[in-house]
């Protein structure tokens, strides 16, 4: 056994040669470079990606892709359409794309609680397929305030409500970036009317509003101006105030003013004077409008009475003895509800039977309300003019205006309704601007009344409608005396309150036709009381009429009564043109006979039977 031991040294000095071991293949890949990137919340971008291919193939291979896609998880974000091309020789190949990462992808990613997202490609050619792969990690940045814009329902900024409205709701649409806290406050008048507190992950978007019970104090009447604060993130972000109006209590519910403005108009002797500086001075008041009025030689100046008593300052001013008329600047207001029945008005008119011998053509016909659909199918022939004279607003087109003009003077065109004078022509004049877009009254003021009936006094019109009712206005009575004595006839509703008793100005002016209602039971509209002094009743519920964007509905009021009766005196001018108020036939509670007597033909079958 001893020589073993030696044999043994002997082997284990001898080297070892194990068999060669033979690497494995490699696959096809590709690798992108870089692999990720951080991309903000608030933006997308440009991103430069390489990706590179080895393939152990021989000769040349070409692989492409026709399109990328952003996903996260499992949901599909969207999709980059570039075609790209890679030539791959000796087993080796390389293509760049720039990567435009849409900002719409990042929003998205948020929105299903993705804090990152892939954009994906796959190469296909020759029986391979590879798929390259970029992570994109989203970058929450702090939160920006970028814009605010504040607004009372229907998106309007300055509203008028009646003292101790339930609910005037006001929302702030705030545009912002990133995330974080927000917080402001609500503010009316200077006093804070509730805190802001809202943590946001990331919106691009939001609308708030004061809750119910922080609501918009609505007991003082006057103006009061609302805004929105920011004061986180910061710095501190004060917003444009949106302003409503709280009407004082008056006979019907409501104050017929618009608190805070004063009226003053001027003589010549007053104005050379620089009589409205001093008073600007004296009263502490800001100048809004300053217009001379031509067709009665006067100037009228609408002063701004911030947190003052108005009626102290009238009174002032009159005492002074230098203006010729110092009040309010009243509010009348149109007169109509919508409903849905049937129409009957123009049978019970006897419209047709009028229409063989006058349609009114040549009469022109000033309606002064809210704003005509002047591209109403059935009305765009009829109209010639139609003008802004609201202050501070752009024309628009509206309800109650609309439906006026539909009835006085829609053609005769084969579909729709037919007016009352299709023949006649309408100068559509805006002098009232409509509280919200789901009803159709509207609100008219001295100053754009005034202005109106001034451009009417000067356009030498026939007939003007006026669908409003409201307290006595004493500038607006002058204009309209100017006007009869320069042979206009003016039109204009009683009121429809069942409780009225007196009727509303300017329909109770003596030189205007009133005119009140009857139902479809020739009952009268809204009491036998008030339509007892009326100049003459017209069909006042469920009338058909036009309705803005080529649209038709029904309305009832005694505006719809007006607006027939202007109708119908465009008719009586086209046989008379010197028709004035004074010459009208006396109202005997029938409308038939009192037109038979206006135009001189047999129109009521029954006229005997009625007479007895």
């Amino acid at each position: 056994m001893r020589w073993l031991l030696p044999c043994l040294v002997i082997l284990l000095l001898v080297p070892f040669s194990a068999p060669a071991q033979v690497a494995p293949q490699q696959g096809p890949s590709v690798t992108t470079t870089p692999s990720v990137f951080n991309i903000r919340s608030e933006k997308g971008g440009r991103f430069r990606v390489s990706y590179t291919f080895r393939i152990a193939a021989a000769g040349s291979v070409t692989l492409t892709s026709p399109k990328g896609s952003f996903t996260a998880g499992k949901e599909h974000l969207g999709t980059n359409d570039l075609l790209l091309t890679v030539n791959i020789e000796r087993g080796h190949g390389e293509v760049t794309e720039f990567i435009e990462v849409p900002g719409g992808v990042v929003d998205l990613a948020l929105e299903k609680g993705m804090r990152k997202f892939s954009y994906k490609r796959v190469f296909r050619g020759r029986q391979t397929s590879l798929t390259a792969t970029v992570e994109f990690n989203i970058v929450i940045a702090g939160l920006t305030v970028k814009d605010i814009e504040i607004y009372f329902e229907g998106r309007k900024r300055e509203v008028a409500v009646r003292k101790n409205h339930p609910l005037l709701r006001v929302y702030a649409d705030i545009r912002l970036e990133g995330a974080g806290l927000l917080q402001g406050y609500w503010e009316v008048d200077g006093r804070v009317l509730s805190h802001v507190n809202l943590p946001l992950s990331h919106v691009r978007k939001i609308t708030i509003e004061p809750p119910e019970a922080a609501r918009l104090p609505t007991f003082e009447p006057g103006r009061h101006r609302v805004r929105f604060v920011v004061t986180t993130p910061g710095p501190r972000l004060n917003t444009a105030p949106v302003s409503y109006f709280v009407l004082l209590e008056g006979l019907d519910g409501i104050r017929d003013y618009v608190p805070g403005q004063v009226v003053v108009v001027l003589d010549k002797k007053g104005s050379a004077k620089g009589y409205p500086t001093r008073l600007s001075e004296k009263y502490g008041l800001k100048i809004l409008d300053d217009y001379s009025l031509v067709s009665i030689g006067l100037r009228m100046i609408l002063f701004e009475a911030r947190g003052k008593d108005i009626l102290k300052i009238i009174d002032a001013v009159r005492t002074e003895g230098i203006a010729v008329i110092a009040q309010p600047n009243h509010i009348l207001r149109t007169m109509s509800d919508p409903l849905r029945k049937r129409q009957y008005g123009n049978d019970i008119m006897k419209v047709d039977s009028i229409h063989r011998l006058y349609t009114g053509r040549g009469v022109r016909v000033a309606v002064l309300d809210t704003g005509v659909d002047f591209t109403h199918k059935d009305i765009r022939g009829r109209i010639v003019s139609a003008r802004n004279f609201v202050r501070d607003e752009e024309y628009r087109k509206e309800v109650h205006g609309t439906a006026v003009a539909g009835l006085v003077a829609s053609g005769v065109n084969g579909f729709g309704i037919e007016g009352v004078a299709p023949g006649a022509k309408i100068l559509a004049f805006r002098a009232c601007t409509q509280k919200s877009d789901d009803r159709p009254m509207g609100d008219c003021f001295t100053d754009s009344l005034a202005r109106a009936l001034d451009t009417v006094i000067a356009d030498d019109v026939d007939i003007v409608n006026m669908s409003f009712g409201g307290q006595k206005d004493e500038l607006l009575a002058r204009l309209i005396d100017r006007g009869v004595e320069k042979g206009i006839l003016f039109v204009a509703p009683v009121g429809n309150k069942k409780s009225l008793k007196d009727l509303r100005f300017p329909a109770s002016h003596p030189g205007v036709v009133s005119v009140g209602g009857v139902d479809e039971e020739s009952k009268p509209y809204p009491n036998p009381e008030i339509t007892a002094r009326a100049s003459v009743n017209a069909p006042a519920v469920n009338i058909l009429t036009t309705f803005p964007a080529d649209r038709y509905n029904f309305l009832s009021g005694t505006s719809l009564s007006a607006a027939y009766i202007s109708g119908i005196l465009a008719l009586a001018l086209e046989k008379d043109s010197g028709l004035d108020r004074d010459r009208l036939p006396v109202y005997k509670d029938d409308i038939c006979i009192w037109e038979e007597e206006l135009f001189g033909i047999s129109l009521c079958r029954d006229r005997e039977r009625r007479l007895q």
